[in-house]
C-alpha cells in the first residue's frame, strides 16, 4: 500500500518509538523488514480504535511475537475476513467488539496456530 501511495500518515506519529523494540523480537532480518513496511497499521490502531482489519497473514505473527516485550500492543484487536470468512463478517457488522479471542496475539494463537 505504501508502495503506491495509498497510505496517509498522519496518525500515530507518538508510536513510532515502539517499531525497534517490537523489531528486535524478530527472528530474521526478512521478518523485521516485513513488520517495519506493515507498522503504519498498528500505529494507526494504536492512535484510532485498537482495531485492525486486514488480509495480511503473516504481519500479525510478527506483532504477536513483541507483545511480551511491547506491553501497548497487546492493546490491538485483529480480523482477516480471508481467514476467519462470514464469521468475520457478521463480527463487523455486529459493531466490531473488542471480545479477548480478537487480541491480536489470541487471534494469531486461535487462527493461525495448529
Amino acid at each position: 500500500m505504501e508502495l503506491k501511495n495509498r497510505v496517509v500518515d498522519e496518525e500515530g506519529k507518538e508510536f513510532l518509538a515502539l517499531l525497534t523494540p517490537a523489531c528486535g523480537c524478530q527472528s530474521t532480518n526478512r521478518h523485521k523488514a516485513d513488520l517495519e513496511k506493515d507498522f503504519h497499521l498498528v500505529r494507526s490502531a494504536l492512535a484510532t480504535e485498537q482495531t485492525i482489519i486486514s488480509l495480511e497473514t503473516k504481519f500479525p505473527t510478527f506483532i504477536a511475537k513483541a507483545c511480551s516485550a511491547v506491553q501497548e500492543l497487546t492493546s490491538l484487536y485483529y480480523a482477516n475476513p480471508a481467514v476467519e470468512g462470514d464469521a468475520c463478517r457478521r463480527w463487523i457488522k455486529a459493531g466490531a467488539e473488542k471480545d479477548a479471542d480478537r487480541r491480536i496475539d489470541s487471534w494469531v494463537e486461535n487462527y493461525l496456530k495448529s
